[in-house]
């Protein structure tokens, strides 16, 4: 292999020993076509350490030692997943007593609309893109880096994704409004589906937020964001 002005090339060593390899590397000067044979001893399994220490010395630069990197420290990880576990814990946790005074005060009627509204945003959150946040964490946490540009456009993408898929899915919240008057004859079915699919959109910017907000590692941002929408939802009952 040509490095610069030299020529390198590697064979077996004669001298073993026990659970490493020795390489002999030629570094041939092409101007006075003169070897100097390097012999070293190479670990099993750090050939490729080796190797590019090798190079390093063939251009004259210093070999620095192999020292291991962490991303995550045990500490910081904790943290940021207990904080995330708690913004949904608090975000579930009003649900459920939200449901509760719900339940306890409206009506058996007034309550299975309400149901129906709560099925009809959950499923058109689904559709409007609930699979996509995986997604969004993924890339984005790939490319923040290394192509700060890309990783700006898979948020953009995704977001643009959302609201383009919140206009067909509003008009077809309609036509089932409509199909649902006639087929139940009552038109109290209507207005939950069609608040229903409404509310699903912002649904879907609330939870793209979200997770935007994971992707960017801003996690007290996340855990304080999470119970918003129950936190508002028990004061408008309030």
């Amino acid at each position: 292999m040509a490095l610069g002005g030299t020529l390198q090339s590697s064979r077996e060593c004669p001298h073993r020993e026990r659970g490493r390899r020795w390489v002999v590397t030629d570094v041939r000067d092409q101007s006075s076509d003169t070897p100097v044979a390097q012999c070293q001893s190479i670990a099993l399994g750090r050939e490729r350490d080796a190797s590019a220490a090798t190079s390093q010395q063939a251009y004259g630069a210093e070999v620095e030692p192999n020292v291991p990197i962490s991303r995550w420290s045990i500490a910081t990880l904790s943290r940021q997943t207990a904080l995330v576990f708690s913004g949904k814990m608090v975000g579930a946790g009003l649900s459920f007593v939200i449901s509760l005074l719900v339940a306890r005060w409206l009506g058996p009627e007034d309550f299975g609309l309400f149901s129906l509204f709560i099925v009809i945003l959950i499923l058109g959150n689904d559709v409007l893109g609930e699979g996509l946040n995986p997604g969004v964490v993924r890339y984005y946490t790939m490319y923040c880096g290394s192509h700060p540009t890309t990783a700006s456009a898979v948020l953009s993408n995704a977001l643009l994704l959302r609201v383009a898929l919140g206009i067909p899915v509003i008009l077809v919240g309609a036509a089932l409004a409509v199909g649902a008057n006639k087929l139940f004859h009552d038109s109290r079915y209507a207005w939950p589906v069609i608040l229903g699919l409404i509310g699903s959109c912002g649904a879907a910017l609330v939870s793209f937020s979200l997770s935007a907000w994971q992707a960017r590692q801003e996690f007290s941002t996340y855990s304080l964001m999470a119970p918003l929408v129950n936190v508002l939802r028990l004061v408008s009952l309030a």
